[in-house]
């Protein structure tokens, strides 16, 4: 068949690469954003009562790996932990005081119920407990580094202007701090070893800090958005 004058058909390859991308993201997205937790705490549910409810099944993540797909999970897990730390912020209220110490204790709080809790563990381990406690320390350790590193950033001179460049510098800062405790705490929890490969630290201090930036950026998109939309006399 001939092609129609000035239709040039190379343009197909990469409309189906670009939906294919979109399609990894928007399932990743759905599956780490809601199947995952769900069955996280079913599962936890269930090794608790002993009953034995079905797992969720709405959208499976892709089975190839593509960057889509992992900035997808990502997005989910990033939501997951935003809606979490909304409703723990409202049951904790100041818990552990409006210092560091607080802040950490708060954040690790939000960390440990994430991972300990809506993270599914291996469904036919022996050791489905000790699995959970693992994982809520490696969560906990982590968020608390983070909270941590955040109050203490905010608190220096160059930082603590509310503006995109400073929040984007304190989230990198944060994030890569917790990247390093993450990698050190699933060394010494999970792989019972007293140091994380070199590789594998470095990797969780680039992904912990891009996603530090990330949120920054956001954060300070909505305070930005809030200064100029919401009037102070609505609170």
């Amino acid at each position: 068949m001939m092609e129609s004058e000035g239709f040039d058909s190379r343009v197909l390859p990469q409309a189906g690469k670009e939906s294919s991308a979109v399609a990894d993201f928007a399932r990743a997205f759905v599956n780490s954003a809601v199947e995952t937790p769900v069955n996280g705490a079913l599962q936890a549910l269930n090794k608790a009562t002993g009953a034995a409810l079905p797992d969720l099944h709405i959208c499976a993540a892709p089975e190839h790996s593509s960057r889509a797909a992992d900035e997808g999970l990502t997005a989910g897990a990033l939501v997951d932990l935003v809606v979490l730390s909304k409703f723990s912020r409202a049951a904790m209220g100041e818990l552990g005081g409006t210092g560091m110490g607080g802040q950490a204790l708060r954040a690790g709080v939000v960390g440990g119920i994430f991972t300990g809790l809506l993270e599914p563990s291996d469904p036919d381990s022996k050791t489905f407990l000790k699995d959970r406690l693992e994982n809520f320390g490696v969560g906990a350790i982590t968020l608390g580094v983070v909270g941590a590193s955040a109050h203490a950033l905010n608190l220096t001179e160059f930082l603590s202007a509310n503006t995109l460049a400073n929040r984007v510098a304190l989230g990198a800062f944060a994030g890569l701090n917790g990247g390093l405790a993450y990698a050190e705490s699933n060394a010494i929890l999970k792989q019972h070893q007293a140091f994380p490969e070199l590789n594998e630290t470095l990797r969780d201090a680039r992904d912990f800090a891009g996603l530090g930036a990330f949120l920054g950026a956001a954060s300070s998109a909505r305070a930005l958005t809030n200064e100029r939309f919401i009037k102070p006399s609505a609170f």
